[in-house]
């Protein structure tokens, strides 16, 4: 067998190794990329869990307002038919006391709102963190593929030059000298 059948066998198994972490690398970039449309996904849920919490906070908060209300109307009703005045004395320390509790409840739900859209708002920023490092993954996978495949196309041409170069009459004072192998009907020498 001649050196560069050699040369060729060698490169080619460079060329397929180049195809082959070129592949690699573009399997990771499409990974990377999916991890990114996710992250993007699970941010989106977080901003749509702040705006819920939000909402849910002033839910409770109205709720809280519509019994205060009522409470203090069925305590203004209660004090007439009874014949006291519900704007003097205890029936208004009373209702006072009832408006002052509501008014503490609807701050205790607005703070747990204001924590729970927080908390969902870190979750967000924390899915963006993902969606960038999985962009810049992806980046990093896609330039390792190109670099996968130029490097198997300069092994294989380095692989068929380096056979080339002990083909007899091409190996001289210029590629090296020495002893090379050569074909059958040749034997071994000194060029």
């Amino acid at each position: 067998m001649d050196p560069i059948f050699f040369g060729f066998i060698s490169g080619l198994g460079r060329l397929i190794g180049g195809l082959q972490g070129a592949r690699a690398g573009k399997i990771e970039a499409k990974i990377a990329e999916t991890n990114a449309y996710l992250a993007g996904i699970n941010r989106e849920m977080a901003k749509m869990d702040a705006k819920l919490a939000y909402t849910n906070a002033s839910y409770k908060i109205a709720r809280v307002q519509r019994a205060v209300r009522a409470a203090t109307s069925s305590a203004t009703a209660h004090f007439a038919s009874a014949n006291l005045d519900p704007a003097y004395g205890s029936p208004l320390l009373i209702q006072g006391h009832a408006a002052a509790q509501g008014e503490a409840d609807q701050a205790i739900l607005a703070a747990q709102g204001g924590l729970d859209a927080s908390t969902a708002l870190a979750h967000a920023a924390t899915a963006a963190n993902q969606m960038v490092t999985s962009l810049y993954a992806k980046a990093a996978a896609e330039d390792r593929a190109r670099q996968s495949l130029l490097s198997g196309f300069l092994g294989f041409g380095s692989s068929l030059l380096r056979g080339a170069g002990r083909w007899p009459g091409l190996s001289g004072e210029g590629f090296g000298g020495g002893d090379y192998w050569a074909p059958a009907s040749f034997e071994w020498r000194a060029y």
